[in-house]
């Protein structure tokens, strides 16, 4: 009986605590790419001139805000170095609201030599934090990364655009 009242005990008080006092999440999502007929994790696309492609890949966290890691891997496969110094990026976001959010930033890396790569990571929180459940943003979020002004022998390579959507742990997803 006392075993049975100690438990019950035990049962009231730790019951809740799970659904009261959520310990912060250390996992991360993957965002999936949403081009080209595609529902992918990783997107590789290339420049339809010059021999120049890139991968692309997203992945963000929640913890009482969004964090958002965005990775390009620029491929330079020509015998000229890709110039970078005048590249520029932009994230627009739906739902969260990041530093940059819909602005162009200068890209970080100057060039990529011949026959090599070279990778972009860019990694940004919500400036704000809400009240209320962090994950809300999450639901019919899309993030849009622009690439452009990067260039071979002076000639501009072709800006790209990758739509991104997050894969939503707290849904399931049959795509």
């Amino acid at each position: 009986m006392r075993k049975a009242a100690a438990a019950v005990i035990l049962a009231v008080l730790l019951g809740g605590c799970s659904s009261i006092l959520k310990s912060p999440s250390n996992d991360t999502y993957p965002y999936r790419a949403m081009n080209n007929n595609c529902s992918c994790e990783h997107f590789t696309t290339a420049d339809p001139k010059v021999r120049v492609h890139y991968d692309f890949s997203a992945t963000y966290k929640v913890d009482e805000k969004i964090t958002t890691q965005i990775s390009v891997v620029v491929h330079n496969q020509t015998a000229d170095t890709l110039d970078m110094s005048l590249g520029a990026f932009r994230v627009s976001s739906r739902n969260v609201q990041y530093r940059y959010n819909n602005k162009f930033v200068p890209v970080t890396i100057t060039a990529v030599p011949p026959h090599d790569e070279r990778t972009l990571t860019l990694v940004g929180s919500a400036v704000t934090q809400g009240t209320g459940n962090p994950w809300l943003p999450i639901a019919g979020e899309e993030m849009v990364l622009t690439l452009k002004g990067l260039r071979i022998r002076g000639r501009e390579l072709a800006a790209q655009t990758i739509q991104f959507v997050p894969a939503n742990p707290n849904f399931s997803d049959n795509r």
